[in-house]
């Protein structure tokens, strides 16, 4: 659930950050560079529930051509996560190193976008059940792709309104290492498959040069995610 969760607000981080923020910085220039960074504080319930905190970063060139902007760049990202299910609890250090693509088109006020990410992502967890407990280290190979439609519209003089949509689906190979525990466990981590669409509003407003502030709320769904983790005394399935 954690590592596909983090993935996953990677390609979120690129949506609503970093691709902005290209368009941004080719607004002086046809040519430029660019760098974004954003923290993380999540709660996912699951019936067990899981907290991630962590932050994303994003760094390359892009390149507008008339309403078009096309970025390409590197992005790092890392995290700590906490699980409870019942009274086990467990602990893990989640990163992700990649590169990826991304294009904005604008229409007036209409915009579309659009972005690939490929790399990999590692995760070293504890975890404890009453007495006993076990760790195992996990790498596995990502990909994630979303495409989305928005609609900006001036509200003040400096503030400005986004209505949005978005799908993104992000894919988590599958892994396996000996589990360190009493009972000399395997595990295994199936790969998974999450799709998600997500729905929102965003309020921008401008300070002074550089500086602005942002706001917004959203919906979102997952849909058709699962993954499954063995050892020959346990299945757990999210």
């Amino acid at each position: 659930m954690a590592e596909i969760a983090f993935v996953t607000q990677g390609a979120e981080f690129i949506a609503d950050t970093a691709i902005p923020e290209a368009a941004q910085a080719v607004e002086a220039s046809d040519f430029t560079g660019f760098a974004a960074i954003s923290g993380t504080n999540t709660h996912y319930e699951t019936g067990s529930y899981v907290d991630i905190n962590g932050f994303s970063f994003a760094g390359g060139v892009a390149s507008r051509i008339g309403d078009t902007v096309l970025a390409g760049f590197l992005e790092y990202g890392r995290a700590n996560s906490d699980q409870y299910a019942g009274t086990g609890r467990g602990e893990s250090e989640h990163d992700y190193v990649g590169v990826g693509i991304a294009a904005q088109k604008t229409f007036g006020q209409v915009s579309i976008d659009a972005a690939l990410r490929v790399g990999q992502t590692s995760t070293d967890f504890e975890g404890r059940y009453v007495s006993e407990s076990a760790s195992y280290e996990m790498d596995s190979f990502y990909v994630t792709a979303h495409a989305g439609v928005g609609y900006t519209m001036p509200v003040a003089e400096t503030i400005n309104t986004h209505l949005y949509g978005r799908y993104t689906v992000s894919f988590l190979d599958s892994d396996e290492d000996e589990v360190l525990d009493i009972f000399n466990s395997k595990f295994e981590a199936d790969s998974v498959t999450a799709h998600a669409v997500r729905t929102g509003v965003r309020l921008t407003g401008v300070v002074q040069d550089q500086l602005y502030w942002k706001t917004g709320a959203a919906y979102e769904y997952v849909f058709d995610s699962t993954i499954k983790r063995r050892n020959p005394s346990i299945l757990i399935e999210r």
